[in-house]
């Protein structure tokens, strides 16, 4: 993809039964949503799937919080981040 625009939300939530996490988000243009992302319950398929798209991915894991998972530092003048996640080279298992 050629166009690294917009942000790319994240969120996890229980599943239907609350047996498991699930990872669900979309791609945000600015003016309308890009692309929604494909349900995993794998955290770092969720972000990397955000990276393949824009430098600017943001996770929250407990409904409250945000997380900068982007490429860089994160944007100056945004609110302010609960941390930062960090990917490894391996691929998910």
């Amino acid at each position: 993809m050629a166009d690294r625009i917009g942000i790319a939300w994240i969120a996890a939530d229980t599943d239907a039964n609350g047996m498991r996490v699930m990872f669900h988000g979309y791609w945000d243009g600015g003016r309308s949503v890009l692309e929604q992302m494909p349900e995993t319950d794998k955290a770092v398929d969720a972000i990397r799937w955000g990276l393949a798209r824009t430098d600017d991915v943001r996770i929250r894991f407990d409904g409250w919080n945000y997380f900068w998972a982007g490429l860089g530092p994160p944007p100056a003048g945004e609110p302010q981040f609960a941390g930062t996640v960090v990917l490894s080279d391996e691929p998910s298992q």
